[in-house]
């Protein structure tokens, strides 16, 4: 593979990704309050990560009313995801994996609050 190709060949496949990831990452989550177990949700939240940084790859909405506020929410619940997952990972449940869930809510619920569009004016 040449240098010249592999970063834009890396957006494109995190791009195609993106809901792939996390609808798989919201079906190990089912699985994982199903069955219990810090591992499963550590990949459901792991996975999750991965299609939220395909969803920053993808071009803001052109009818966004704040975009930055976008890219902005995203960037928190993927960082609030991975640090959500690892603490999982090694078992460190409590009051951190508590501040990294909401982070992942308040960083999703920015995203939406960008992501949305102007009302029209009548």
């Amino acid at each position: 593979m040449s240098a010249s190709r592999g970063p834009c060949h890396l957006g494109s496949l995190m791009r195609r990704l993106a809901v792939p990831a996390t609808l798989v990452a919201v079906l190990i989550f089912v699985l994982a309050s199903l069955r219990g177990g810090h591992f499963l949700y550590a990949a459901s939240l792991l996975t999750f990560a991965v299609g939220l940084a395909g969803f920053l790859t993808l071009p803001v909405p052109r009818a966004a009313r704040w975009p930055r506020l976008f890219r902005l929410g995203l960037i928190l619940a993927l960082a609030a995801a991975l640090a959500d997952g690892f603490l999982d990972l090694v078992n460190a449940i409590g009051t951190a994996t508590n501040i990294t869930t909401i982070g992942i809510f308040v960083g999703l619920a920015l995203a939406l609050i960008g992501r949305s569009h102007p009302r029209a004016r009548s």
